[in-house]
Formats: C-alpha cells, structure tokens, sequence
C-alpha cells in the first residue's frame, strides 16, 4: 500500500513538473524525495565500499519522507470514502505488524540468556574475549541488572575494561588485538571464552575468526553454544 501510494505521488510529481514553472509547487516533493533517496545510497554506498552496514536501523531517518510521501498519495484520492479506506487500512496493518513485533522483543532476549549462560558456568581462572568489544557493554548491563549480588571471576581480556566506560579507545568495534596479546591470553589461563557477535557481518566474522584461529592452536574447542546473534565458543 505503501508503494502504491509513493508510486501515485511519484507519478502527480511528474506531471506536475511538465505542466508548472512554479518551483513553489513541486520543490517540496523533490525535497522529500531527496531525504528518502540519500541516506539509503550513502549507506549501500559505504556498505560496497567500506564496511556492510545496510541494517534497517541504520535507514529509520528515511521514514518521515516515505510517511509523507505516502500522505500526499492518500491526498491525491479523490473520494473520499476511498481515501478514509486506505487511511484506516494502513493504520490497521501498522498496527497489526507491532504487536508480534512487541511479543517478538518481550520474549527473546539473546543477550540475557547469554549473560544467564556465562554466570552459571564460568570458572576461576576464565578468561574472556568479546570479539565486538561493545557486546562486553550488553552483557555488564545484564549481569548488573539480573544478578547485582555476583561478583565476576572472569578476567575480561578483551575489551580493555580497565580504561572505563568513558573512553571510547575501550570500545573499538573490532578488536585491535595483536599476535602477542593472543599469545598471552591463551598461555595464562585455564579457559578462555569468545563472545562472537554479529558474524553475519563479513568484516566482523573474520576479526572473530582470527581470534579463534589462534586459540584453536593452542586449545582444544570444549563447547560452542548458539543463543540468538552471539556464539559462545569455550577453549
């Protein structure tokens, strides 16, 4: 219904431009037009060349001009009993697609199950390593929340946790891990657990796989658990 509406505007905008010099007319839908097309080509644009990024939340600037656009399509209908109908239709389809959406969000939470997974089953002498270091943010904020009286006895070797939450060299999305510091995680400890997150990623799946790689040398893979977006792998 959507398209239908923007393909409409899209199709009034044309004639518009042929048959009108006034600029006054047709300059806010070339505007509105803009603001939808824009951010979509910088985000595909950054994706091919850069680093994939095309995720939907990513695109949410570009839905005040697609509402407006679909507006002006409902305006453009004549009738006015049409015009009620398809208003009222796609406000019934917003709202029947929210409440699985709602139900979807209040019953699956990964990063609970995992921060539940990590506190039953750590051990002294653990270490850990967040392959996208701002999940270790995710985590801390679920274990603070549903288990406050735990005292962790892993060692979180990766992100540096030490440096503090308000310094973002803590949070670097890939971890800037070198060979050496591999080498000393994987000698001084018992186990070490990797948090893989978001491996659907190219980019990141191959940082991960890196980290992996290397304590596969040193360690046999004891345990891999899958909860939601995040693998734990225990070596």
């Amino acid at each position: 219904m959507y398209g239908a509406l923007c393909c409409a505007t899209c199709w009034s905008t044309y004639r518009l431009l042929r048959r009108s010099s006034d600029s006054r007319e047709w300059w806010p839908r070339i505007v509105l037009a803009w603001w939808f097309v824009v951010p979509i080509a910088l985000v595909l644009f950054i994706s091919i060349t850069v680093l994939p990024m095309l995720v939907n939340r990513y695109c949410l600037i570009c839905m005040p001009p697609l509402i407006l656009f679909a507006a002006k399509g409902i305006d453009l209908i004549e009738l006015r009993i049409v015009r009620a109908a398809v208003l009222v239709g796609i406000m019934a389809l917003s709202v029947m697609g929210m409440a699985p959406y709602s139900r979807h969000r209040a019953a699956w939470s990964e990063w609970k199950s995992v921060t539940d997974y990590i506190v039953e089953n750590q051990r002294p002498g653990d270490a850990a390593i967040f392959s996208v270091a701002p999940s270790f943010m995710l985590f801390d904020y679920y274990r603070q929340r549903y288990h406050p009286a735990f005292q962790s006895i892993l060692e979180i070797d990766y992100p540096n946790v030490a440096r503090g939450y308000d310094n973002p060299e803590s949070w670097e999305f890939k971890p800037a891990l070198s060979s050496n510091a591999l080498e000393s995680i994987a000698y001084s400890h018992n186990r070490v657990w990797v948090i893989r997150y978001h491996d659907q990623w190219p980019s990141l799946k191959s940082v991960s796989d890196r980290v992996t790689g290397f304590l596969s040398k040193v360690y046999p893979l004891v345990e891999v658990r899958r909860i939601g977006y995040v693998t734990i792998m225990v070596y």
